[in-house]
C-alpha cells in the first residue's frame, strides 16, 4: 500500500493554491502608476474622475484621457502631476490633454520610462513627460505629438509649476527613439536630454493645415478649437552632450476634417538641433527621403538650424528647406559625400570641410574671427587702417616714422640739413608708391619696396648711433644726404 505523508499533502495543496492565486491575480499594469496632483485639477475621461491635490494617489488605466483643467495658485502657470512610475506597454494607450494649462508629468521611478504603446498629446498647451533617468520610445510605440516635450531636466517642483528655471536645471538622462517609429507632429515637438539617439529611419511627419478656419475631428485626438490652426510646426532637439540623428522628416497638410490631404506642409516649419556634437546619418529604412528636411512644393520659408558646440557631422543625405534657410553653427563642420543642401539662404559660422562633389558654394560664412573679416589681411589695403597694427611697422609715407629717425641725428646736423634729408626720403618714397600704383603690383611687391625704404631709415638711425665729434664734422650749406 502506497503511503502519502502529511507533509507531501501540504506541499501539493500549497502548490495548487499558489497556482490558483497566480491565475486569478490581476496582471501588472505598465501604465503610469502612483500619480499625485500637486495643485489644480485634472479630469479623467474613461473613468470619469476629477482629481486634485486632495485625491491622494491614483493609477492610470489604458484608454484614459487626462485633461488638465486649471491651476489654483495665481503664481503657477502649469498643472503638475508626480508619478511613481510612467510606462506604457505594447497595446496600451494614454492621452494627455493640455486643454486648459500647460501639463507637467514628473516621474520619480529612478529608472528610464519605456513607451512601447500609444501616447497621444492634445490641446493648445504644451504637455511634458519628465524623467531625469531617461525616456525610451521603443519600436512598437505610437506617438501623436500635439505640443509634446520629452525631457530629462532635473528641476524643482516650484520651477516646473512656474515654468521658470534656474541655471542649475540641467538634463540628467538620455532619450532614445527606435525604428520603425512614425511620430506625428502637430504644433511643437521637443526633446531635452543629455544624449539623444534617433534610430535608423525614424520618421517625423510634420503636419500643418490648409485653412485659417478649419476644425479637427475628435477621432484624430487633436481637439483644437475652431479658431486655432497649425499654420506653423516646430521640432526642437536639445542635448547637453551628443545628438545622433538617423531619422528624416516627412511633411503633410491636413484638410478641414483632419484627414491627410497631401504631401508638402502648407505652413513654414522650423527644425532646431542643439548639442555638443551633432551627427546626421543617412537612413537606410527609406528610399524616398533622406536626412534632414524633405519639403515639397507647398512649402516655403522653412528653417533648419544646427548648433554644435564642438562639431557638426553630416554624413550624406538631403538638407532641404524650400525658400527658407539652413544655418550651421559650429567651429567644425563636415559634409560627407552625397550631402545635398537645398535652400534659398545657407549660412555657416565656419568654413565647411566638404567631400568632393558636395556643393557648398552657396553658403555665406558668418564667423567673426575669419581672415577675410580683417581688412588688414586683404591685398591692396593699408595695414595702418587696422588699429591693432604696431605703429612702428607703418609705411614710411607716414611723416612720424621719418621724423623719428631724423630727430635722433647728432646735434651738429642743422635743421636745414634734416629737412633736406626728409624731403629726399619722402620724394623717393612717393616714387615707390607711384610705381606700385601704376603697375598694380601684388602685395608682395609693396612689401619689398617698403623694406627698401625702411632700410633708408635704418641707415639714418645707424648714423645717430655713431659717436658724434663736433670738431671733426663740418656740413657745408646745400649738402644733401642720399641714403
Amino acid at each position: 500500500m502506497k503511503k502519502t505523508t502529511f507533509s507531501k499533502k501540504i506541499l501539493r495543496f500549497a502548490v495548487a493554491s499558489g497556482l490558483m492565486f497566480s491565475l486569478s491575480a490581476p496582471l501588472v499594469q505598465a501604465m503610469p502608476q502612483g500619480g499625485e496632483v500637486l495643485n489644480g485639477g485634472v479630469w479623467v475621461n474613461g473613468s470619469n474622475r476629477y482629481l486634485d491635490n486632495s485625491s491622494g494617489k491614483f493609477d492610470a488605466v489604458s484608454g484614459d484621457e487626462f485633461q488638465a483643467q486649471k491651476v489654483y495658485d495665481p503664481n503657477d502657470k502649469a498643472l503638475v502631476i508626480k508619478w511613481d512610475s510612467f510606462d506604457i506597454a505594447t497595446g496600451e494607450n494614454l492621452v494627455l490633454n493640455g486643454q486648459g494649462v500647460p501639463f507637467i508629468n514628473i516621474v520619480n521611478s529612478g529608472k528610464m520610462s519605456t513607451i512601447a504603446g500609444t501616447l497621444a498629446t492634445t490641446g493648445l498647451y504644451q504637455v511634458y513627460v519628465v524623467n531625469t533617468s531617461g525616456i525610451n520610445v521603443t519600436d512598437t510605440a505610437n506617438l501623436t505629438a500635439t505640443n509634446l516635450t520629452l525631457s530629462t531636466v532635473n528641476a524643482t517642483d516650484a520651477e516646473w509649476k512656474s515654468l521658470s528655471f534656474s541655471e542649475s536645471a540641467k538634463a540628467k538622462g538620455d532619450i532614445k527613439i527606435s525604428t520603425p517609429n512614425v511620430i506625428d507632429v502637430y504644433g511643437n515637438f521637443t526633446t531635452n536630454s543629455v544624449n539623444l539617439e534617433v534610430a535608423d529611419g525614424v520618421s517625423f511627419k510634420i503636419n500643418t493645415e490648409d485653412s485659417n478656419s478649419s476644425w479637427w475631428d475628435d477621432t484624430n485626438k487633436v481637439n483644437v478649437p475652431y479658431d486655432k490652426t497649425w499654420d506653423r510646426s516646430t521640432v526642437t532637439f536639445h542635448a547637453e552632450n551628443n545628438i545622433t540623428f538617423n531619422g528624416y522628416f516627412d511633411t503633410a497638410w491636413i484638410d478641414q476634417k483632419g484627414d491627410v490631404a497631401g504631401h508638402g506642409a502648407k505652413g513654414p516649419i522650423e527644425a532646431t538641433f542643439s548639442g555638443k556634437n551633432v551627427t546626421f546619418n543617412v537612413p537606410t529604412k527609406t528610399t524616398e527621403y533622406t536626412v534632414g528636411m524633405n519639403f515639397n512644393l507647398y512649402n516655403d520659408a522653412n528653417t533648419i538650424t544646427v548648433n554644435g558646440t564642438d562639431s557638426i557631422a553630416i554624413n550624406g543625405g538631403k538638407f532641404a528647406a524650400g525658400s527658407g534657410s539652413i544655418n550651421l553653427n559650429s567651429p567644425k563642420i563636415t559634409a560627407a559625400s552625397g550631402t545635398v543642401f537645398d535652400a534659398a539662404t545657407k549660412k555657416s559660422s565656419s568654413p565647411i570641410e566638404a567631400a568632393e562633389g558636395v556643393d557648398i558654394s552657396g553658403f555665406t560664412v558668418t564667423g567673426a574671427d575669419l581672415p577675410n573679416d580683417d581688412p588688414g589681411d586683404k591685398p591692396g589695403t593699408d595695414p595702418s587702417d587696422d588699429p591693432g597694427v604696431d605703429p612702428n611697422t607703418k609705411p614710411l609715407s607716414h611723416n612720424e616714422a621719418v621724423n623719428k629717425g631724423l630727430n635722433t641725428l647728432p646735434a651738429s646736423v642743422t635743421q636745414e640739413t634734416k629737412e633736406q634729408m626728409a624731403a629726399t626720403i619722402e620724394e623717393e618714397n612717393d616714387m615707390v608708391v607711384a610705381a606700385v600704383d601704376q603697375e598694380a603690383a601684388p602685395a608682395e611687391s609693396v612689401d619689398a619696396e617698403d623694406k627698401d625704404v625702411r632700410g633708408q631709415a635704418a641707415a639714418i638711425e645707424s648714423t645717430s648711433n655713431a659717436p658724434a665729434n663736433a670738431n671733426g664734422l663740418e656740413v657745408a650749406d646745400n649738402v644733401s644726404f642720399t641714403a
